[in-house]
């Protein structure tokens, strides 16, 4: 034997060895893999794909993959596929297909065409990944993301996302709460200090030195903001930081506290001047009840008649109720004994 007969051997016993890899590294695959005639008829397919559609071998091959067909799809969509693999490119996208016992599944797909030696198309080769739990989860995220979009849309407290680069988003009620719109807020010269009172400036900035350690921080805060017209509004603030260091975002609610804390101002200011109308009140009435009293026991001290006792006694009780009265008037706010 030759040089060349062994190396030829040699040649041989690698491509043998390469096919043999290729051909268990298509029947093991998990995705599925259909090989077609330029027709369309199936030569090949893989367990992956018999498992996945509930067809067997035999009974697919030799037959079209519109045996899958969900009639999702429309003839538009066929015809742009087998334009494209017939001009010698690669075919990807999503079909809705149908297995053997009827269920829908989505699938994504790469289809190519495979070429001989002279470039002549002689099969067509399908690489197929079932994507329907995929694309369920998808679809529930971003049902999930709408839903909770909607609700910070519609929100009546102010919400935001800010990074050390500035504002990432505002909703609306923030918009409506500064006087700012959504593209003054969002723009990169747009500072968050724009906001705060100037008074609130030094608070605000320890917090975030704070933040900036690592420490804990109280999960609520009140401070004062300055309106884009100059007006003051005092804001609860409420914050949680998502990440760390530059890359660390911080979603905030800010809600309007102003007309709320005017108004427990202005209780605050009533119940004061209720409690010092009371006391004047007391001592309005007590002053003379209590003189009156005096009298009263020195009157009946000096009467000599069982009638004038009884009559300075009478007088005495009524003026007891009165005080009684006005003790309950002045301390409880109820008129009655």
């Amino acid at each position: 034997m030759t040089i060349s007969q062994l190396l030829d051997i040699t040649e041989r016993k690698k491509a043998e060895e390469e096919r043999l890899r290729l051909a268990t590294g298509v029947y093991q695959a998990a995705e599925e893999i259909i090989i077609t005639d330029t027709d369309g008829n199936i030569q090949y397919v893989n367990p992956a794909f018999e498992k996945i559609t509930g067809y067997s071998r035999d009974e697919v091959i030799g037959k079209n993959p519109r045996i899958l067909k969900s009639g999702k799809h429309d003839k538009k969509f066929y015809k742009n596929l087998w334009n494209t693999i017939l001009s010698g490119k690669t075919w990807n996208g999503e079909f809705v297909n149908k297995k053997k016992d009827g269920t829908l599944y989505i699938e994504r797909a790469s289809i190519s065409p495979v070429k001989d030696n002279s470039g002549r198309i002689i099969n067509f080769i399908a690489v197929k990944s079932d994507i329907t739990e995929q694309k369920k989860t998808e679809e529930a995220l971003k049902e999930s993301e709408e839903k909770f979009r909607s609700l910070v849309e519609n929100a009546q407290d102010a919400i935001y996302i800010i990074t050390p680069d500035g504002f990432e988003y505002a909703n609306p009620a923030f918009e409506k709460l500064t006087g700012y719109s959504s593209e003054e807020i969002l723009s990169k010269d747009f500072d968050f200090r724009n906001l705060i009172h100037p008074d609130d400036v030094k608070k605000i900035e320890e917090r975030e030195k704070v933040r900036g350690q690592g420490k804990e921080l109280p999960g609520r805060y009140e401070f004062r903001i300055v309106t884009k017209d100059g007006k003051e509004r005092i804001v609860e603030a409420r914050t949680a930081s998502i990440g760390k260091g530059k890359k660390v975002r911080v979603i905030g609610i800010l809600r309007d506290m102003t007309e709320r804390i005017k108004a427990e101002e202005k209780m605050k200011r009533i119940l004061e001047q209720e409690k010092e109308f009371k006391l004047a009140t007391a001592h309005y009435f007590f002053n003379p009840i209590a003189i009156a009293k005096g009298y009263i026991d020195l009157a009946m001290e000096k009467a000599s008649d069982e009638e004038q006792v009884e009559k300075l006694k009478a007088a005495e009780h009524a003026i007891e109720r009165v005080e009684k009265v006005v003790k309950n008037v002045t301390q409880r706010g109820e008129i009655r004994e």
